[in-house]
């Protein structure tokens, strides 16, 4: 974990635990919102605690790297994101690729035949959550809802931090797995990317399905 953390690039190290800061610029910019000033109460933590990281290995990979999973319960921005997760949601799946599931995905390749040539083909993104650019995504989300929910996603996708055996760090780059919101701003993030690139190709391929970073093409 402290190679993962010193050495990949996606997070910086800090000299104190920035909890009462990061609480404070939170509580700020929620009661300063015209969206949700009216609720405020309900999206400000009473008690923030500091974050915690840990890692889940990857055993079915070649030597189990670690995936790092930020536990956001009861931290700053904790609420926030688990109100904007919901007010995000339905924007997640309005596209021809969108795969719900695996076993969805495994019921519409029921009904399609390989002709001679073709392939299944399948391929993912590495390391998505921490190579989701930050700004991009923003601009997305301020496309497809507005400038207020658009700053409230980036206070909670730039407030990232979390101790790791008494040192403390902040995310740098991408989005924290273990947010509330980070898995809806990648599918948001992943739908509007895809887009623009099947839009842009030469050749479409005949069957394109993804589940998150996971696509299935023919």
């Amino acid at each position: 974990m402290l190679d993962h953390l010193c050495n990949s690039g996606s997070y910086k190290k800090l000299s104190k635990n920035p909890l009462k800061k990061i609480s404070r610029t939170v509580a700020l910019a929620i009661k300063s919102s015209n969206y949700v000033a009216c609720i405020s109460h309900k999206l400000i933590e009473s008690s923030p605690i500091t974050l915690r990281i840990y890692g889940l290995p990857k055993i079915h990979k070649e030597g189990a790297p670690l995936r790092p999973i930020v536990n956001t319960i009861s931290g700053p921005t904790y609420l926030q994101a688990k109100f904007l997760a919901l007010k995000l949601k339905p924007l997640v799946g309005l596209t021809e690729s969108f795969a719900k599931d695996p076993l969805s995905f495994v019921e519409e390749l029921k009904g399609i035949k390989l002709d001679p040539g073709e392939m299944l083909v399948s391929c993912d993104v590495v390391s998505l959550y921490t190579c989701i650019p930050i700004k991009e995504a923003i601009d997305v989300i301020n496309r497809v809802t507005n400038l207020d929910t658009a700053c409230l996603v980036e206070i909670c996708l730039t407030s990232t931090f979390f101790s790791f055996e008494g040192e403390f760090f902040e995310q740098t780059c991408g989005v924290a797995m273990g947010s509330p919101q980070s898995p809806v701003v990648a599918n948001i993030f992943m739908e509007d990317f895809e887009s623009k690139a099947l839009s842009s190709a030469q050749l479409l391929p005949k069957l394109w399905k993804r589940l998150v970073d996971d696509m299935n093409a023919i």
